[in-house]
């Protein structure tokens, strides 16, 4: 009798670690003690030792090993919890820092209560860049979606993904901190010291306003530890590629404002993709001496600059030349070099090549040539649909019906079916527009 209740509890173990979800097993063992569970176990094991039965022995063998996978659930389970209890709570702290940040800082210098400096008279838009924004949508939106996700932790990089326009914010506050900063200490430091002391705060405006930053770097370590712990990382690992673009946009960015002798407006070259070092030939003096460019990578437009530094060692950016991403034509491995890849201009050959870049490593490079083929892709895409466009433009003329005995307004060309408009999209288009096809693009049939 003893040993059928041992078997019936032993496949009623069984029966319970095989449940689908988790809580629902999570709940039965609680019920079961684990660790009574395991020693039944272990005694069935002995009971059915002497009797070597094979149907039995695997019986437990499946027992034992989906006891081992429940408790490795368990703990995940647990452990993803944690780690989305971290996220919600530091996320509340965070909003939190950013209000006291507006109510008393930002405040005080909006309300003018105290006599502010000259040097940040008027700067509040430097002193705290978009604060404000940033802390709208961590209030009003992401700390609200955040919560959405406290069943299923292993879901909330979707929550990240679907913000990833407003993360851009932290773009345009990050590349305003280092000359927040710089305000601060030259004209600030004792203005903000009294309203520190006036409120009674614990921390300076100095580590309110960096924050941000902090934050932004606090993302993807939490989004990591869940990535140990989930199944399902395809949007975990999305949320990642969100969160870690965030701060070398913002380096970008900074490198870019120091760029000098730029007379074009910056927003017509489109958006800045990638910024780096290289040494740099002109193609047309092979022989010469790589020199240290700054390269930007835009939309439109690829920027070569000269890396200077002042006396204090602060980097600045002279602009040399400028490459239209529409007219060049990339080779990604010139000889000798792995880490060479150069660009050349319209239908020019290898040796007349206008530019040929060094990177610092194969991995930059690999790099570069990804944006730079998705690049050349869109243009290509974008022509397509243009002249495809132009097509149908062009042939819907050419089905119009006519009147044989019309005239254009000179009397002097008739069209009827023996005639056939020819020449490119453009004259054809051009020639309609002001009244009619010339002669020029006119041939009989």
């Amino acid at each position: 009798m003893q040993a059928a209740s041992r078997g019936w509890h032993s496949v009623r173990c069984y029966s319970w670690t095989s449940s689908t979800h988790l809580e629902t097993r999570h709940s039965l063992f609680c019920h079961l003690n684990f660790l009574e569970t395991l020693k039944t176990l272990s005694e069935t094991r002995t009971m059915f030792a002497g009797k070597k039965t094979k149907l039995q022995m695997d019986m437990i063998a499946v027992i034992w090993e989906v006891l081992q996978v429940q408790e490795k659930e368990i703990k995940s389970a647990r452990q993803k919890m944690f780690i989305f209890t971290e996220l919600i709570e530091t996320e509340k702290a965070y909003v939190r820092d950013l209000r006291e940040c507006i109510d008393t800082y930002m405040k005080e210098m909006l309300t003018q209560e105290e006599k502010i400096p000259a040097g940040i008279t008027n700067m509040e838009h430097v002193v705290f860049g978009n604060l404000l924004e940033l802390y709208e949508f961590h209030h009003n939106i992401f700390l609200k979606e955040l919560g959405k996700y406290k069943d299923v932790p292993e879901d909330v990089g979707q929550c990240f993904v679907k913000w990833a326009d407003k993360f851009q914010l932290y773009v345009d506050y990050c590349t305003n901190n280092e000359e927040s900063t710089r305000l601060i200490l030259k004209h600030g430091a004792h203005y903000f010291h009294k309203i520190q002391q006036k409120h009674g705060l614990a921390n300076t405006i100095n580590s309110y306003l960096l924050k941000p930053v902090q934050r932004i770097t606090k993302y993807p370590l939490l989004i990591k530890d869940l990535l140990q712990c989930c199944k399902e990382k395809e949007q975990l690992k999305k949320a990642l590629d969100v969160i870690l673009s965030i701060p070398r946009k913002a380096n970008d960015a900074m490198h870019l404002s120091m760029l000098e002798g730029f007379h074009e407006k910056m927003e017509s070259q489109g958006q800045l993709l990638i910024q780096d070092s290289f040494k740099v030939w002109d193609s047309r003096k092979p022989l010469s001496m790589g020199k240290n460019r700054q390269v930007f990578l835009l939309k439109k437009s690829l920027v070569v600059c000269k890396v200077v530094k002042d006396a204090k060692g602060k980097r600045r950016y002279i602009y040399k030349k400028k490459l239209n991403m529409a007219e060049i034509k990339l080779i990604e491995h010139p000889k000798k070099d792995p880490r060479k890849f150069a660009f050349s201009v319209g239908r020019r050959s290898w040796m007349s090549s206008n530019i040929v870049l060094k990177a610092s490593s194969i991995e930059t490079k690999i790099e570069w040539i990804a944006h730079i083929r998705k690049l050349i892709q869109e243009q290509t895409a974008d022509h397509r649909g243009a002249v495809k466009e132009t097509n149908t433009k062009t042939a819907k003329l050419h089905k119009a019906p006519r009147d044989e005995n019309h005239q254009d307004n000179q009397g002097e060309l008739e069209l009827s079916g023996k005639y056939q408009i020819r020449g490119t999209a453009h004259q054809t288009i051009q020639a309609c527009c002001i009244g009619g096809p010339s002669k020029s693009i006119i041939r009989e049939i």
